[in-house]
């Protein structure tokens, strides 16, 4: 895959499937978002947790989705855990923590990318609970129809 103008550094996560135009996303490229689209101290959210992230919404609001794109299936090459969330149930609070004190989230804090929810209630229900702390995730495809 080639890189899209403007893009720099090594991919924390890319995003593919039901998408116009695979992309990748560089912790340079995340960082450089516009301040509502990060937020900059996670442990205001949840004392448990350290770090900057980027609102799921401002990735997808800057992807062509497919129509009928419904669920995001969070990979992680690492260790092959996959989890499966609807798209509408974590848009608005679904976060990648992506790095720590300015630099790449270290693996042992579940980087490249480690996907949370604040409130697990978002995921829509008791079997997707599993979506509100996934680590080591490096790709997100999106799907259409049931997941």
């Amino acid at each position: 895959m080639s890189k899209s103008s403007g893009q720099t550094g090594a991919f924390v996560v890319t995003f593919e499937g039901a998408v116009r135009e695979r992309r990748g996303w560089s912790l340079e490229d995340l960082l450089a978002l516009p301040a509502e689209d990060l937020v900059q101290d996670i442990s205001r959210l949840d004392s448990r947790r350290a770090g900057t992230a980027v609102k799921i919404s401002a990735l997808l609001d800057r992807m062509d989705l497919e129509p009928g794109a419904t669920h995001l299936t969070l990979h992680s090459s690492s260790d092959g855990f996959t989890a499966t969330v609807p798209i509408e149930a974590v848009r608005a609070s679904g976060l990648l923590i992506i790095a720590f004190d300015g630099e790449p989230l270290p693996t042992r804090a579940g980087g490249p990318s480690r996907f949370f929810v604040p409130e697990a209630a978002a995921c829509g229900s008791a079997e997707l609970d599993a979506c509100k702390n996934v680590k080591f995730v490096d790709r997100v495809e999106v799907v259409t129809g049931e997941a």
